[in-house]
């Protein structure tokens, strides 16, 4: 049960040349280090979030349908598809017209739709799938910057540890929820 990545993100928020401009680095004599050191900043600014930045594929697996379907990683750009167990053990999925979705909320909610309840399932851990893509159209400058100045701090120290003086801050609107223009 929860939440399994399925498709990882292809792209990156920040690139290798916006961090080695942080850096002062002009040689590309440190771009693998520094590319681990993005990769790292980028993967601590998400969990710090608890948030995808480029697109992304995931899954909750749940035990039934609760009365809300909560989804804890955002930004949630759509729900891809939601299958059950039924309770004979055949696998169904639900039509879009059985459901409604609040993609603008943190979390993002799905609910049955108008007159309608969730189904019956079979009683086994992993009853109910709900397949859900992830990230931001375009990454906010300050989570940008964010990436940016850690990846950089950490270079510059040779030390991966908490996020920098003042980075925490730049990302707080982010971690309690997401924030859409």
């Amino acid at each position: 049960m929860g939440l399994k990545l399925v498709t990882a993100a292809t792209a990156k928020p920040v690139t290798l040349d916006q961090v080695k401009a942080q850096a002062g680095i002009e040689s590309s004599d440190w771009d693998t280090l520094l590319g681990l050191y993005l990769d790292a900043a980028t993967q601590m600014v998400e969990e710090w979030c608890s948030g995808s930045l480029c697109a992304q594929v995931w899954e909750l697996v749940l035990p039934c349908f609760p009365e809300t379907i909560t989804l804890d990683r955002g930004p949630v750009t759509s729900v891809q598809t939601i299958t059950y167990s039924k309770p004979d053990g055949t696998t169904a999925t639900l039509a879009v017209s059985d459901y409604l979705t609040d993609l603008t909320t943190y979390p993002a909610a799905i609910l049955p739709a108008l007159d309608h309840a969730w189904p019956a399932t079979q009683a086994v851990p992993e009853a109910v799938t709900v397949r859900f893509a992830t990230g931001f159209a375009d990454v906010p400058a300050a989570i940008k910057l964010a990436i940016t100045i850690t990846a950089a701090a950490w270079f510059a120290t040779r030390e991966i540890g908490n996020l920098p003086a003042g980075v925490m801050q730049m990302l707080e609107p982010w971690r309690q929820g997401w924030v859409f223009a």
